[in-house]
């Protein structure tokens, strides 16, 4: 396990207009940044002449995954290509949504599957984090009696990342074919509750390795 420090939890608003089929991309707001700095030491009485057996816990805390949760809201919009809005319907009541998080700076939403064991093995690798206890193939779960993702056409999920905090978040692992990377995905609970008890509609976990990197964030709504 490589130990302490630096993984950030983050509350973020996303907003996203809704234009066409496929997810796209969203507006983000950054609410609220944590880390879990270790336990703080306390004190024991030190008796002169004694012999004590002590057993000590400790939790550290990882690098190599960061977290996001946060409220998701959008709009239904006639838009040019600029972005430049023709009609707006206003605020958007959906039944379904997922929230995206990728490395991948272009997906082809029309390629994507789920993401298999050779799939994982390779970002693990590619992030340096094989044979860490944290290595995405070790905390990924069998996620193939879950919901598929569908935004026009049913995708189905093999593995993912079962959270039990909060509102039990289940995130899909998906892989686009056509750029070769992961897309971890999460199902939106307009009624969920984050790790923390506070209200939100989603909450996702995303590997990093040890260092900062930048993911594109994607969202589906209808």
């Amino acid at each position: 396990m490589k130990g302490k420090l630096i993984v950030a939890i983050l509350m973020i608003i996303f907003v996203i207009s809704i234009v066409k089929a496929n997810p796209s991309g969203t507006g983000i707001n950054i609410e609220d940044s944590e880390t879990f700095d270790g336990e703080t030491a306390i004190s024991t009485p030190a008796v002169g002449g004694n012999v004590s057996e002590m057993t000590l816990t400790q939790t550290t805390q990882t690098q190599l995954w960061s977290a996001f949760y946060g409220n998701l809201s959008g709009e239904t919009a006639l838009k040019g290509s600029s972005g430049d809005t023709i009609f707006d319907w206003g605020a958007i009541t959906y039944t379904k949504a997922y929230v995206f998080m990728t490395r991948l700076a272009s997906v082809n939403w029309g390629t994507i599957i789920g993401a298999s064991i050779s799939h994982i093995e390779n970002e693990d690798t590619a992030l340096g984090m094989d044979g860490e206890t944290e290595a995405i193939n070790n905390t990924r779960t069998d996620a193939s009696t879950w919901p598929d993702i569908d935004y026009g056409s049913a995708i189905s999920v093999n593995y993912g990342i079962d959270m039990t905090s909060g509102s039990g978040w289940r995130s899909p692992i998906l892989y686009d074919s056509t750029n070769a990377g992961l897309i971890f995905g999460v199902y939106v609970n307009s009624s969920g509750q984050a790790f923390n008890s506070q209200d939100a509609d989603y909450q996702i976990m995303i590997p990093t390795g040890d260092v900062t990197r930048d993911y594109y964030v994607y969202a589906f709504m209808e």
